[in-house]
């Protein structure tokens, strides 16, 4: 579910925009009114917008003021190596450079050095999917952060 703002309650200060790591913050005009919008498409749920806003501007569906997502109910990349290519999308569409590229050995046929790309970054991750939706061949999927240190 993705935030929202209350247009009522935004006074177009723009801070959530400026804190905003996915870029989905939009700032609007209607008239001679500046107000903020959050593209659904784009937000990741995290709440970092909300943290910043002192209005109560940013809101849940129900239009009830949103508290940030918990880190640990936010998503993360896991890069299937044995699919993995290497082709770096996913990593230069990573705004936190989360993602690096890595070097690990191939078994079969021969045993062989190739480079994948590899979550190195964990903690500067924002959850936004940018790598998922990037991977060309789909090595990528998404689990929550809690769910992956339940299986470490």
């Amino acid at each position: 579910m993705a935030y929202s703002i209350s247009k009522e309650k935004c006074i177009g200060c723009g801070m959530c925009k400026r804190c905003c790591k996915s870029g989905a913050v939009q700032m609007l005009l209607d008239g001679k009114k500046k107000y903020c919008k959050i593209d659904s498409d784009i937000c990741v749920s995290c709440g970092h917008c909300a943290l910043f806003c002192k209005f109560g501007a940013i809101c849940d569906d129900s239009g009830s003021t949103k508290l940030p997502t918990p880190k640990e109910e936010r998503f993360v990349p896991v890069v299937d190596h044995e699919v993995c290519t290497g082709c770096m999308l996913c990593v230069e569409n990573c705004p936190e450079y989360a993602l690096s590229i890595t070097i690990i050995t191939r078994p079969l046929p021969v045993p062989h050095p190739v480079t994948v790309s590899s979550l190195t970054e964990p903690e500067s991750c924002l959850g936004c999917g940018k790598c998922f939706k990037s991977c060309p061949i789909r090595a990528i999927s998404l689990v929550k952060r809690k769910d992956l240190t339940a299986e470490d």
